[in-house]
């Protein structure tokens, strides 16, 4: 993971540095840079978390952040759980529930930050758009559920039961870091995109969730 998401960076940067005309590059980062911040709301300019992921995010946009120049404006998208209708999480959000064993993560309660797939992509299109917007650019809803909270509101859109939760040190020992990492509560809010004026289609679950799954 950690040698895919760098050495193309650093490539891209490479590319970069011939350039004589005022240019934009959109790096993708991650929400894991925060790590577990609990139930503390997580703006662009919160502190990194501990672990592996939190570390990585953090390598990733410092790479990044070295293209940035007189001529290179460097912005870093920090992505949430991406909800698209094929491919990405949510199938694999689904499958439990077509076997009765759908259920919440670990106690529920740790924050669910999501984006649906075509806000995703007219942020990124904003950020390239608006030459003030530079840095880590966080592209998540503004108010993300709980875990618990996502899981309901999914087993009510598919007509499907809430069975027994997922106890925590299953998913330790099943996926391991991947484990910990779905157990860690992350409210990240998307300060630089409200200040800057973008408009969210789908900041409601119900509505996203119902326009993904048809």
């Amino acid at each position: 993971i950690r040698r895919s998401r760098l050495s193309t960076t650093f490539n891209v940067i490479e590319s970069l540095e011939k350039v004589d005309h005022p240019i934009t590059l959109v790096s993708a980062s991650a929400v894991g840079y925060y790590g577990d911040g609990g139930s503390q709301a997580l703006p662009e300019t919160a502190q990194p978390g501990d672990g592996f992921l939190a570390r990585l995010a953090c390598e990733w946009e410092h790479t990044a952040g070295q293209a940035a120049s007189d001529m290179v404006r460097v912005a870093m998208v920090r992505l949430g759980i991406v909800l698209a209708g094929e491919g990405g999480a949510l199938p694999e959000m689904i499958k439990p529930f077509n076997w009765g064993i759908g259920g919440h993560l670990g106690n529920g309660r740790q924050y669910f930050p999501w984006i649906h797939i075509e806000d995703l992509v007219a942020a990124i299109l904003f950020v390239l758009d608006d030459p003030q917007i530079e840095g880590p650019v966080n592209a998540v809803v503004p108010t993300p559920p709980t875990q618990k909270e996502f899981t309901q509101v999914l087993a009510g859109i598919l007509d499907k039961p809430v069975r027994f939760p997922v106890p925590a040190f299953v998913l330790k020992l099943v996926m391991g870091e991947k484990g910990k990492a779905l157990l860690e509560s992350q409210r990240v809010v998307p300060n630089v995109l409200k200040v800057r004026g973008f408009r969210f289609r789908y900041d409601e679950l119900d509505e996203a969730l119902r326009d993904l799954l048809g």
